[in-house]
């Protein structure tokens, strides 16, 4: 077993398991595809609960309105289908628009 040094001062859940810093691990921002419903919905939301702002990416602008409230961090919506020819160009523009490639230092 290799021991990547001394795990007695990293905080940990009442299981033992350790707490891990999304932030400081992947950055302040997560991009959710679909988020504006079912698992994506719930891990913007849990994600948002770890303290990662997230940006929702949904066809539907009501669902992802109602989905952002839901979520305790900074959140952004950004109406796109990402079944369309281009979307992921688009998703980029969007984001640079935003600001959001700013955001990742």
């Amino acid at each position: 077993m290799v021991e990547c040094g001394s795990d007695q001062e990293q905080p940990r859940r009442d299981d033992g398991a350790l707490i891990v810093d999304l932030t400081e691990r992947y950055g302040p921002w997560a991009v959710i595809a679909g988020g504006s419903e079912g698992v994506s919905a719930s891990v913007a939301r849990l994600l948002g609960d770890r303290g990662v702002n997230v940006i929702l990416v949904a066809r539907r602008k009501d669902t992802l309105d109602e989905t952002a409230v839901t979520v305790v961090t900074e959140t952004r919506a950004v109406v796109l289908d990402l079944n369309n020819a281009g979307a992921a160009d688009a998703l980029a523009v969007e984001l640079m628009s935003q600001g959001a490639a700013a955001l990742h230092d």
